[in-house]
């Protein structure tokens, strides 16, 4: 909630923050949230602006992938935008509430290594991200089940929270990253952190002293 209320107010200030990772966001001993400081944050106007393409896109490398729209590591969506940034926060709940990446099943099981994934300075770990941008099937998706999870323990407790999971909830994120909004082939209209807090206070995860 704090996450999602930070980067509401930030919206609402005219500007999007476009380098949504774990490792940009702080918590004080108040819980308050703070972002650090970023060259990926952008206005409004400047991402509909004639210069978008050069002033809102991002050089390889420079761009957390883990939470990443595919089409942007595709190469197909040059700017970084609303809709970018409301992925890349959709794909961080997901992370956040599952401790699975959106798209990391069956497809990706040949480049699964002994190691830590929080490695983040790991070549192997680009590597990995990068098979795991190109073949964006949601491992919830039950109309592609190419790349559901398995049958390991771990992965069983995966499913069970993703059974147990509101379908309120379920449904922004099944609609949010399934392949063809991640990759910009349909009309897109990914969940903003208002609606996803209406989404938390609707459900009753959201205790009512804190205004949404």
């Amino acid at each position: 909630v704090k996450i999602l209320e930070a980067i509401d107010e930030i919206n609402h200030c005219g500007y999007i923050y476009g380098d949504i990772h774990l490792s940009r966001i702080f918590f004080d001993e108040r819980d308050d949230v703070y972002l650090n400081f970023s060259n990926l944050v952008f206005s409004y106007a400047d991402t509909y602006s004639d210069e978008a393409e050069s002033i809102c896109s991002m050089q390889a490398n420079s761009y957390p992938i883990e939470f990443a729209e595919p089409s942007i590591i595709q190469g197909k969506q040059r700017v970084i935008d609303f809709q970018a940034q409301n992925f890349s926060l959709c794909s961080l709940l997901f992370y956040l509430f599952f401790g699975r990446y959106a798209y990391d099943g069956l497809l990706l099981d040949d480049h699964r290594y002994d190691g830590d994934d929080r490695d983040f300075s790991s070549p192997r770990h680009y590597i990995k991200f990068r098979e795991y941008h190109k073949m964006p099937v949601f491992i919830f998706d039950n109309q592609d089940t190419r790349n559901e999870l398995g049958v390991f323990d771990e992965e069983q407790q995966i499913i069970d929270l993703w059974q147990e999971c509101p379908s309120e909830l379920k449904k922004l994120f099944v609609s949010t990253l399934k392949r063809e909004n991640a990759e910009r082939t349909i009309h897109y209209d990914n969940p903003t952190p208002r609606i996803w807090l209406h989404c938390l206070d609707n459900i009753g995860w959201i205790e009512s002293s804190e205004e949404v």
